[in-house]
């Protein structure tokens, strides 16, 4: 059985590399979506033994499918974030805070 394991996911491995290095934010989808999007694919490579994905390899992922739009508003708040706190966990933190603040924000302007 383990054998067989190895070998699926020996022939996975490929298809889930390409399906990490091509996904992109779609039109209409919450970045908490296009985050949890990314995670599953990781959570599937990082089964198949030997792959090692690094939280930086993850978010600059992320940050880098961003829409224009977006990259404007959480871009500058991203970097002015210390380094040592620059981690998966508070990409998504941060992810949550700013759309509860512009969701906040269009909320009062109506």
């Amino acid at each position: 059985m383990e054998t067989m394991w190895t070998e699926f996911a020996a022939d996975l491995a490929p298809l889930l590399w390409s399906q990490f290095y091509g996904v992109k934010f779609l039109p209409g989808q919450t970045v908490m979506e296009f985050m949890s999007e990314v995670e599953h694919i990781v959570s599937r490579l990082r089964a198949i033994d030997g792959i090692v994905l690094l939280d930086n390899q993850i978010i600059a992922k992320i940050t880098m499918s961003l829409p224009p739009k977006m990259k404007l508003i959480f871009k500058p708040a991203w970097e002015s974030t210390a380094a040592a706190e620059r981690t998966l966990r508070n990409l998504t933190s941060s992810s949550v805070r700013k759309r509860r603040w512009l969701k906040h924000s269009l909320a009062a302007r109506r």
